[in-house]
């Protein structure tokens, strides 16, 4: 983790979701050889549960985003009325790993996402 604390490092990565689903972005994490290490990364992290986090479905709902990814403050919308926290479907996530692409489905399995929601690109 080097110069960031794990407390740091999930909060920034919190912060980040929370302004990709604001403004229907695109967010990029370059996790290099780390992906194997994200349930250790963010094991403390109450946002980041990758079998949900994978999953449009279940990150777009109310609930979820209420409970497990926004703070009160953040818990507005666009006019800044409380309690409206709107997302915008465009949101996606994008991890760019490297590694050995033939020991892609062993990640996934690790890591225990199902491997519907990602579209995979090889880049050589």
């Amino acid at each position: 983790m080097g110069r960031h604390t794990r407390v740091e490092i999930i909060e920034k990565a919190r912060k980040n979701i929370v302004n990709g689903l604001k403004s229907g972005s695109n967010l990029v994490i370059f996790m290099g050889k780390s992906a194997k290490n994200l349930p250790e990364i963010f094991k403390d992290a109450k946002f980041w549960k990758l079998d949900s986090l994978f999953s449009v479905s279940e990150v777009f709902q109310e609930s979820y985003i209420k409970y497990n990814v926004i703070t009160p403050e953040e818990d507005v919308d666009y006019l800044g009325n409380k309690g409206n926290f709107l997302t915008k479907e465009d949101f996606t996530l994008t991890l760019l790993i490297n590694g050995d692409y033939e020991k892609l489905d062993q990640l996934f399995k690790e890591l225990n996402i199902d491997k519907k929601y990602f579209k995979v690109v090889r880049i050589t």
